[in-house]
């Protein structure tokens, strides 16, 4: 194709949209490219077909029986045969538009060139409204593999390709179909490897109560354990592949959500590692868990009836220990995100030879629900006393809650 030739009496408005139309004509002739392999053309009536049956294929990877097996389209040979299938179409069409437009442009007839030019313009949009059209009826096309995980030597694979309603008449309205055939592969040639789980060996553990739970990986302690020819151990973050006293391997886990979590949903715990011998691989690299934990009090009313039970955990002798009363801070209010904190008030009084009567101040964290619906898994961080009455050991709570400007709900 020849470049747009421009007199010297041109306007600078047709200047302008000389540049464009040589612009237009660039990327033109960018549409007309190599094609890597030929496209499988066919006519039905004023249907064009494009076959890309020839660019899907199956890749797999990994050991006998713990292969991943990929179905994927060689996208850029796909497009390379719809941009042909534009240019026949079109091709030749552009061209004598250009042609058309050197003449005119040369001879100074500005009318006749704008003509053409409004005809090239609308041609032009026509063509890449197609080429786009076909380029998302490629993206949308679903590959469907009839094994993907735990493959082995002897197994027939099979990937099928199919386009929904609305991208088939999508792609209808401008007179094209995109197909695919089902293509198959014989899985061979995988060597034998030794596939270690690692969820095996690690615990996830949720903290706190519903709504505000945190995540946590944890390998199990003191892990030494023999497997073929290498060890498992561990310590508090991952774990080691052992193959000998100076050649070790790391399996590390990252979890998809670690913090604000509550019962019901689930996160996904992914194990991977970048060092592990050719013989060695995961057995499986992603588990999902569920989130079960105790549900938090809503009311200081239900800390309250249980605050003996709670401080009878933390003395050796509760029988002289009485609740008064306590101050709450629910796991609704987003400061008891990770710890369901209490300031409560306590009454000490023994009888006898040693008698005694004062008052207590106790923080306590992780107030929760346990499943026989009392208060569990408690921490008394800090007592404050002695009090003389009962009313001193109220206001100095309330004193310590302001201190701190925490939002507390009395019981």
């Amino acid at each position: 194709m020849s470049e747009i030739i421009t007199s010297e009496n041109t306007t600078e408005t047709n200047k302008k949209k000389n540049k464009r139309i040589s612009a237009i004509i660039a990327i033109a002739v960018a549409v007309v490219a190599v094609v890597v392999a030929a496209v499988c053309l066919f006519s039905s009536g004023s249907t064009k077909t494009i076959d890309v049956t020839e660019y899907l294929q199956i890749d797999v990877s990994g050991f006998d029986g713990y292969a991943i097996a990929k179905g994927s389209i060689l996208h850029s040979d796909a497009v390379d045969a719809i941009r042909e299938v534009i240019n026949e179409k079109y091709g030749k069409d552009l061209e004598k538009a250009e042609e058309k437009a050197d003449i005119y442009y040369e001879l100074d007839m500005d009318s006749r060139a704008e003509k053409n030019y409004e005809k090239y313009s609308e041609l032009y949009d026509k063509v890449y409204e197609e080429y786009d059209a076909l380029l998302e009826g490629l993206d949308a096309m679903e590959l469907t593999l009839n094994k993907s995980e735990y493959v082995a030597n002897g197994d027939e694979l099979e990937l099928t390709v199919s386009l929904d309603a609305q991208a088939k008449e999508a792609l209808k309205e401008y007179g094209y179909e995109l197909k695919a055939d089902k293509i198959t592969l014989t899985v061979e040639g995988l060597k034998t490897g030794y596939a270690i789980d690692p969820f095996k060996y690690i615990d996830v553990v949720f903290e706190g109560v519903s709504g505000f739970v945190k995540a946590t990986v944890k390998p199990k302690a003191d892990l030494n354990e023999k497997l073929e020819s290498f060890i498992i151990t561990s310590d508090d973050r991952r774990l080691y592949v052992n193959y000998s006293e100076a050649e070790q391997s790391e399996i590390n886990f990252n979890v998809s959500s670690t913090t604000d979590l509550k019962n019901g949903e689930k996160v996904t715990v992914s194990a991977y590692s970048n060092d592990l011998k050719e013989n060695t691989i995961l057995a499986q690299s992603e588990k999902e868990y569920t989130i079960l934990v105790p549900e938090a009090f809503k009311t200081a009313e239900e800390v309250k009836k249980n605050l003996g039970s709670i401080y009878s955990l933390h003395i050796e002798d509760s029988s002289y220990v009485t609740s008064q009363g306590c101050y709450i801070l629910t796991a609704a209010n987003d400061d008891a995100k990770y710890s369901n904190k209490v300031v409560a008030v306590f009454k000490y009084e023994s009888t006898g030879w040693f008698s005694s009567k004062y008052y207590y101040i106790a923080e306590i964290d992780n107030c929760y629900r346990d499943t026989t619906n009392k208060i569990n898994s408690v921490k008394i961080t800090k007592n404050y006393g002695w009090y003389e009455t009962v009313e001193e050991a109220f206001a100095a709570a309330e004193e310590l809650i302001d201190t701190n400007y925490y939002t507390y709900v009395k019981g």
